[in-house]
């Protein structure tokens, strides 16, 4: 089965298990069902267990499917379950010295690096350059 349906089935046996589950607690609080299902009412809570089951097994097998080796391209691009969450990268003008300082403290294996300045001065704009620039030194995102 291909990976993209695993998602839609998870949907369905969901939808089934909470009709299930209703049912079920309609049959547990004293309600009761059209007489030609009466007769099969005590199989509602086995069914809910089973549905819930399959539900959770599904759900394992995604996860399994996006965090397995071969989920992610073969050319080295980027795996489909890694964070890539920047923002567009923005246009900078007379910033090379700026870039250039980050870039040394971070050479000299500095573990934080701090833009401080007053509102508007583009401190925000320079992180995500730095930070698009970096992306390449942490493929884990």
């Amino acid at each position: 089965m291909r990976r993209e349906r695993v998602p839609a089935l998870i949907g369905v046996v969901s939808g089934l298990l909470s009709v299930l589950l209703a049912v079920a607690v309609n049959v547990a609080t004293g309600g009761s069902l059209p007489p030609p299902l009466d007769a099969v009412a005590w199989l509602s809570w086995p069914a809910v267990g089973v549905l819930a089951a399959v539900v959770v097994g599904f759900a394992v097998w995604q996860q399994r499917l996006t965090t397995s080796p071969g989920a992610g391209a073969a050319d080295g691009r980027e795996a489909a379950g890694r964070p890539a969450e920047l923002p567009a990268a923005p246009g900078l003008t007379g910033r090379a010295r700026d870039l250039a300082a980050v870039d040394e403290a971070l050479e000299q294996r500095y573990g934080v690096v701090t833009f401080v300045g007053p509102p508007g001065v583009g401190k925000t704009s320079l992180a995500l350059r730095v930070a698009h620039d970096l992306r390449v030194r942490y493929p884990d995102g």
